[in-house]
């Protein structure tokens, strides 16, 4: 291998990705706090380790380094590589003295690479000898003893983060081996030839984080240069001597791995220019089965009919130049002149056509302009000597120009035309842009949804998945992150009871299923057959989301078939076949995954996640909106018209409630709050399933209103499980309907502790696109979303609106019920009048008020109209007052005899007859 250059190019390549890092200022700012609290931190941790030398108390030590882990600089060493396999090494361990002794060796800076590899076979075999099922999992002693090494001496053992450990194999600088003290030593080598670990695997864990684009290194192309002048001296198809294939293959790697990368980091930005979702794919690092090739590329397939790329732009670099342009695929005799001669009038004036040949040059620059056969069209670029950002603007650009030429090539080829050229009018086109503005789309939530399916798929990855942690998996499948699969006790209880032998052998399903050979249809049936590959449990629901986890390029973030959220009924709304009845389960699922996908890409190009929730959206949206905006209007006039209130009273309280999503009705007794917002409730979602009511009371708690643990007998077994209150079921419908109204009534609000009730909620009353990590679910973002509205009632009887928290005043709209004021005033009269019973009833109402507000100095205990709207009031009357309204004013007039006389139902009626000397129409019955 030619190292002088091999390390020269790596160095430059690391110093391209520093200085990224040096140029973002936010991660300036965090690694001016991170490197104090990293020195801070590792003299602590070596005091522990100390501790442990001396008196070799491995739980102990177990226990420190938990605690030290909560502290901050290492954070990262908590999980699963660090902490969680110490916890582990100590539970499983049937020896805690052979164990500890063990650390005490291993954990000691090593001598040199030998001793270093040494201590970590001891510890991998020691890890073997105790695992139970896939843990401890033996390949996380490389990390967890290399980090402690670093801490000691950072400057002679770096630590083999996962992430720097990734990146340097994505760049083709390092070999997997199975040997994995080799593998370290390998690794170590390559940090300490870079210079300055530390703070090169803080750049890699940077460049590492979600899919930054970081540019192409100009040595690329002199690899390339590199390469062709190697392969040349090939004798008999055999390089002159094993250096110089070790030179070829690491430069072979560097080429395809950096491509690699390029190309996953600018696919949504393609795929948008293009309009068209796009699979990024690199070529193989040999051009035959004895060459390493001196060229590389990265296209960007358009996705076709059958899921797999057709025509793709491309990015090329070769020894001769680098070149961004569309190339056709092949797929017929003919088809390379036939595809020229499609596209010759689309194709920008500036592009030049090249011919492809498979020569050492590869895209050739022919004198007069024109490609026979295979072909590039588009530009060369003059150097790769571009920031991140001009290099990816400009492919960006490239892509966008020749969108036209693309969306002839798919059309000849059968396919869709993309929504940015449509020849017809497309129906889903309106619809999609109605989803982006009433929905909206998209939120900080999709944008989470987004995050999460990338760290999900990092722990399902091949390497991954066989030696994950069940209770990673068990979060993967329950929670919501990218999509529900719905409740799953059975699979809950089958990895429960499971022996670690099973559990291991369940993960090598889920890796079979994932990762295995052939079609993925076959592996769904697969895994779904009880005399094949079948996990109790493990339904189709859980199947479909750990793929489209790990292969969104292909599946929809939709897990059941059929129902109410799943694919045949997306299908039946979008006019599209449903698969045959004949197909097994699995081929079914993935039929209908590919017809969506083809019907979605060209209006949510790379975005499953949206093509989802658009799908979400349409199906609960109503097929005639018009109709439907003129039923709730009508159903709106119908319900103020039947509670005898202006229509423009019932219209103000909905727009308050699609303005902050909830309001509270507050007021004396009886005047109507609860039945008031039952009945809006009724009219703004007719289906019963859509709105729910709850009363609080003094006790009521964020367990009781939210979520929380409760007790549960499984098998004659007392267990606790995580139940849902009635907003979370009610915001769980809600999301899965965008865009229709959903309310829940809280009767009785201000009897509860509010702040403690609504907790953390509190932030989302006010923020509906924000997230918040729950109590009981930090590892679930949860938001309330915008069709969720909340009507709360307070008696102001109980407790005075001034009393309530300043922080849940500003988030909801308060509107008032008093039977004096506004549209509550001569309620009770237009009753009374409507169902033709005498009005004087009224009269007496309103003179009793009015002797109570002057009473109490205020309006808070009148009496509300409610108490009087029954039929035959008159005869009723003596009774109402008697056992309805003399215990409330008692109650407020509480030691205050002489003046609750005063409004007995005798004194009271005796004064109104003094005041009115005309006796009453239908006077009472005494």
């Amino acid at each position: 291998m030619n190292e002088d250059f091999e390390l020269k190019a790596r160095r430059s390549k690391m110093a391209h990705v520093r200085a990224l890092q040096d140029a973002d200022d936010v991660r300036r700012a965090q690694l001016a706090v991170l490197m104090p609290q990293r020195r801070a931190q590792a003299e602590t941790a070596v005091q522990i380790l100390q501790s442990f030398w001396r008196d070799g108390d491995v739980v102990a030590l177990r226990d420190q380094l938990g605690q030290w882990a909560h502290g901050p600089g290492f954070q990262a060493y908590g999980g699963v590589n660090g902490q969680m396999f110490l916890n582990q090494l100590v539970g499983y361990s049937p020896d805690l003295p052979e164990l500890a002794r063990l650390l005490a060796r291993c954990l000691r800076v090593p001598d040199d690479q030998a001793a270093a590899s040494a201590s970590i076979h001891e510890l991998v075999e020691f890890t073997e000898s105790i695992k139970k099922g896939a843990h401890p999992a033996p390949r996380r002693s490389v990390f967890f003893l290399s980090f402690f090494w670093s801490l000691q001496d950072h400057l002679r053992w770096p630590c083999f983060w996962p992430s720097a450990e990734s990146m340097a194999r994505q760049l083709g600088w390092l070999q997997p081996v199975d040997d994995l003290g080799e593998l370290y030593v390998a690794f170590r080598e390559l940090m300490l030839s870079l210079g300055a670990p530390e703070e090169n695997e803080l750049a890699l864990f940077w460049a590492s984080e979600g899919s930054r684009f970081l540019g192409i290194d100009s040595t690329i192309q002199d690899r390339c240069r590199q390469n062709v002048a190697i392969n040349q001296s090939r004798v008999d198809d055999r390089y002159p001597d094993n250096a110089t294939e070790a030179s070829a293959a690491a430069n072979a790697r560097a080429i395809v791995g950096e491509l690699t990368m390029a190309g996953a980091a600018l696919a949504d930005r393609v795929a948008e220019a293009l309009g068209r979702s796009v699979k990024s794919e690199t070529p193989s690092i040999q051009w035959g089965p004895k060459t390493y090739r001196g060229d590389g590329w990265v296209r960007w397939g358009v996705m076709g009919e059958g899921g797999s790329p057709s025509v793709s732009m491309r990015l090329w670099i070769t020894s001769a130049g680098v070149f961004v342009g569309l190339h056709p695929g092949w797929y017929r005799h003919g088809w390379y002149d036939e595809a020229k001669q499609a596209i010759a009038d689309v194709v920008p004036r500036s592009a030049t056509w090249f011919n492809v040949r498979f020569n050492s040059d590869r895209v050739l620059n022919t004198p007069d302009g024109s490609a026979d056969g295979e072909f590039l069209v588009g530009w060369e670029l003059p150097s790769l000597d571009l920031s991140p950002s001009e290099l990816a603007d400009l492919i960006v650009a490239r892509s966008a120009d020749l969108q036209p030429a693309v969306d002839r090539l798919v059309a000849l080829l059968g396919g869709r035309q993309s929504e940015r050229n449509l020849n017809a009018p497309d129906l889903l086109v309106p619809l999609v842009r109605e989803f982006l503005e009433s929905r909206p789309y998209p939120t900080t939530k999709d944008d989470t949804a987004k995050s999460d399916r990338a760290v999900m798929a990092a722990l399902l990855s091949p390497d991954e998945v066989q030696i994950m942690d069940l209770p990673e998996f068990r979060r993967i499948y329950n929670g919501n992150r990218y999509g529900s699969p719905g409740p799953q006790s059975v699979l809950n209880t089958t990895l429960r009871d499971a022996s670690p032998a099973e559990i291991e052998e369940y993960l090598r399903r889920i890796h079979y299923l994932l990762w295995g050979p052939g079609d993925d249809a076959d592996r769904i049936d697969e895994l779904l057959d009880p005399d094949r590959k079948y996990i109790k449990g493990l339904g189709e629901s859980v199947i479909m989301k750990l793929l489209a986890i790990v292969k969104p390029e292909t599946y929809l973030p939709v897990f059941p078939y059929s129902g109410e959220q799943g694919k045949a009924r997306f299908l039946k709304r979008l006019d599209l076949t449903l698969p045959s009845p004949s197909l097994s389960a699995g081929h079914r699922q993935v039929a209908a995954n590919a017809a969506l996908r083809a019907r979605l890409d060209a209006l949510f190009p790379n975005d499953p996640w949206g093509q989802a929730q658009f799908m979400y959206w349409l199906v609960q949206r109503p097929t005639d909106t018009e109709a439907a905006v003129r039923s709730e209007a009508d159903a709106l006039a119908a319900l103020a018209d039947d509670l005898l209130v202006p229509r423009e009273f019932v219209s103000n309280v909905v727009e308050m409630l699609r303005d902050k999503g909830q309001v509270v009705f507050y007021g004396p007794p009886g005047t109507g709050k609860t039945f008031i917002a039952r009945a809006l409730a009724r009219a703004l979602a007719p289906d019963p399933t859509r709105s729910a009511i709850v009363q609080f009371h003094p006790s009521t708690s964020y367990e009781d209103f939210f979520e929380g643990y409760r007790p549960e007998e499984t098998g004659g077994q007392l267990s606790y499980s995580l139940r849902k209150g009635p907003l979370a079921l009610m915001a769980e419908k809600a999301e899965a309907a965008p865009g229709v109204p959903h309310v829940l009534v809280i009767d009785e609000l201000n009897r509860a502790n509010l702040p403690k009730v609504f907790g953390e909620l509190l932030f989302l009353l006010e923020y509906r696109d924000e997230e918040v990590r729950t109590i009981y679910r930090p590892d679930d973002a949860f938001s309330l979303p915008r069709n969720l509205y909340f009507i709360g009632t307070m008696n102001t009887a109980d407790r005075s609106i001034a009393l309530v928290d300043a922080a849940l005043r500003r988030r909801f709209h308060f509107v008032p019920f008093f039977p004096d004021e506004g549209e509550m005033a001569g309620l009770l009269r237009r009753w009374l009048e409507r169902e033709k019973q005498p009005t004087w009833v009224a009269d007496l109402v309103e003179m009793v008020n009015s002797e109570l507000v002057q009473e109490l100095g205020g309006p808070d205990l009148q009496l509300g109209p409610s108490y009087f709207m029954k039929t035959d009031v008159v005869d009723r009357l003596p009774g109402i007052w008697r056992y309805n309204i003399e215990p409330l004013i008692q109650d407020q007039l509480f030691g205050q005899n002489d003046k609750i006389k005063d409004f007995t139902w005798d004194a009271v009626y005796t004064r109104f007859r003094k005041d009115v000397p005309a006796v009453p129409e239908g006077e009472p019955d005494e």
